[in-house]
């Protein structure tokens, strides 16, 4: 009896031993199988971290310099214009619309001033908003929900109206002009008739704002959308116009078109710089006036 119960305790021994070693055999197969599951999701999360990578990098590729958000057009004017009598702006860091001579393109000649057919499209202009920060604005700031409201209403830029508005009055709204000239625009009384508006009226900011974007596009549509032709209105530059009638003092020294009126508008103001800096006096016809209108 002895005998078989000892069998049978090896026996339970050596089952019990089997047992163990399967358990172990299992273990290892489980780590092994665990080690493999996190090798390869660790190999998929890498693959995944390197895809978002590339793709990160691809779209930040895509994107623009935020700097160049600043701008509705993107660097010098580039265009040629072989028809025109002044082809070449020859634009520069500085005058990105163009050289002055390009602008006032024969103004010393006998035939008068006759600019080339430039659209505003063609032309480097600050987008309103980066114009509203700029320090040279500041003045025009407690308007700018006016302007931008404007330009909804007529298609002229903020940038264009706040850059008449320090031209012409350093955005003060009660700047009157030697001749008369009311407020903010600049506007004379003769064109605020012409649009049906009492002069009077035209003290309001916002009515002043109005008539002034309604002149300039009321120049841009007569002329084909030629801009510079526009902006040199607006000073009463016409095409034709010579230097020496500019300068012409018969009706008061500030009654002279300013010469670097074009330049100080296009390359300063519609760059977020001050016009009337010496950069941009290449004539300064007026300063002898004590006027800088």
């Amino acid at each position: 009896m002895a005998g078989l119960f000892s069998r049978d305790r090896k026996k339970g021994k050596n089952h019990h031993r089997k047992k163990k070693k399967n358990r172990k055999h299992h273990r290892k197969n489980r780590q092994r199988k665990n080690k493999q599951n996190k090798g390869d999701h660790n190999k998929d999360k890498n693959r995944k971290d390197d895809d978002n990578q590339k793709n990160n990098k691809k779209k930040q590729g895509k994107q623009r310099h935020p700097a160049s958000t600043d701008y509705d057009v993107h660097g010098v004017l580039n265009a040629v214009f072989p028809s025109a009598q002044c082809s070449n702006p020859k634009a520069t860091a500085l005058r990105p619309n163009g050289c002055i001579s390009f602008l006032n393109c024969g103004i010393h000649s006998k035939s008068g001033w006759n600019p080339p057919p430039v659209k505003l499209k063609d032309l480097k202009i600050l987008s309103g908003q980066a114009a509203a920060q700029k320090p040279v604005f500041a003045p025009c700031k407690k308007y700018l929900s006016i302007f931008n409201s404007i330009e909804q209403e007529t298609g002229v830029p903020t940038t264009v109206l706040m850059s008449f508005a320090m031209q012409e009055s350093s955005c003060n709204k009660g700047c009157t002009g030697p001749n008369g000239e009311i407020g903010l625009m600049q506007l004379t009384k003769e064109n605020c008739r012409e649009m049906g508006v009492n002069p009077g009226d035209a003290w309001d900011p916002e009515t002043n704002i109005r008539l002034g974007a309604k002149q300039f596009k009321q120049y841009l549509d007569q002329n084909n959308g030629n801009v510079i032709i526009a902006i040199g209105m607006y000073n009463g530059w016409y095409k034709g116009l010579t230097e020496s009638k500019a300068r012409n003092k018969q009706y008061g020294c500030g009654a002279q078109n300013n010469l670097d009126y074009l330049d100080q508008t296009l390359n300063a103001w519609w760059q977020g710089k001050d016009g009337y800096t010496k950069d941009f006096q290449t004539y300064n016809n007026l300063a002898e006036c004590g006027n800088m209108e």
